[in-house]
């Protein structure tokens, strides 16, 4: 923009992406997985709770500073954040990294893959040289077991594709 003009870029026509950035540019893991039917409802709403709250939580925990002669400390997390946090997100990563101790699924790692750092089913899979299909396995399993402690699910969750082509 030339000096002096006050028009803003908001004021501008919108701008297309080019091709290849509308090819790098990928759909929320959550969605396609949702899309596909691949996780329910329920496993949805687990998952955006998990997001919010780990956000809120690692928010409140950094230092702000507006000036740096006067250091504000960290954010109050909201009320409804605290009680996500302790009555269900606390609890189920503690269940799912006690099973990981036990030499389980690292369920709890690849959910904040998915739904924190939104990497899809296919880099987790590249990343932790896993057949495909694994990772969104583990992202089924841990989501149903967020809603079942929520008290969203009322029936279990139907078992992982790999148990169930196991079993038959």
């Amino acid at each position: 923009m030339a000096r002096g003009n006050p028009k803003t870029i908001a004021d501008e026509t919108r701008i297309e992406p080019t091709p290849q950035t509308l090819a790098k540019r990928r759909r929320d893991t959550l969605q396609v997985l949702f899309e596909r039917r691949a996780i329910g409802v329920e496993e949805l709403r687990a998952a955006l709770e998990i997001r919010r709250v780990f956000h809120a939580v690692v928010a409140a925990s950094l230092a702000r500073v507006s000036r740096l002669d006067e250091p504000r400390g960290p954010r109050r997390v909201p009320e409804f954040i605290d009680a996500a946090w302790s009555a269900r997100y606390k609890p189920w990563a503690d269940e799912m990294s006690a099973r990981r101790k036990q030499g389980g699924p690292p369920i709890l790692e690849v959910i904040i893959d998915a739904v924190v750092d939104e990497l899809s089913c296919r880099q987790i899979d590249r990343a932790r040289h896993w057949r495909e299909g694994r990772a969104a396995d583990y992202i089924r399993e841990g989501l149903a077991r967020y809603a079942e402690r929520a008290g969203w699910r009322t029936a279990p969750a139907e078992p992982p594709a790999a148990a169930r082509r196991a079993v038959g």
